[in-house]
């Protein structure tokens, strides 16, 4: 069996690349989860005023004298005991970003 040197200045490049590749996935997973919270609330601001728009909701919220915010809160699921409590939904965007980061040490160790 054939075991090739590694140096240390290879070793330390590999986790420094591992590190910096879990940092970006982390910022992207987060953006992802970001947006999936956006396009939440959209859909229950659209289910609750029947606008499709941003303009038309807020034209039907301001009609109603009523902040998104307050509408999610009395009307939507997204808020108080109506939440939705399905963690592996919630947290998929995290799962994804895990799933890509093992992904890439296993890869990195076949190396």
């Amino acid at each position: 069996m054939h075991w090739t040197k590694i140096t240390n200045t290879t070793m330390i490049s590999e986790i420094l690349t591992f590190i910096f590749g879990a940092v970006v996935l982390t910022v992207l997973g987060y953006m992802v989860f970001q947006s999936t919270v956006i396009l939440s609330y959209r859909s229950q601001l659209r289910k609750i005023t029947g606008a499709y728009y941003d303009f038309e909701i807020d034209e039907v919220l301001k009609e109603w004298g009523m902040t998104r915010e307050e509408a999610l809160r009395k009307y939507g699921t997204i808020y108080g005991e109506k939440q939705d409590k399905n963690l592996l939904v919630n947290f998929s965007p995290f799962l994804i970003v895990a799933a890509i980061m093992l992904f890439m040490l296993i890869a990195m160790e076949a190396n």
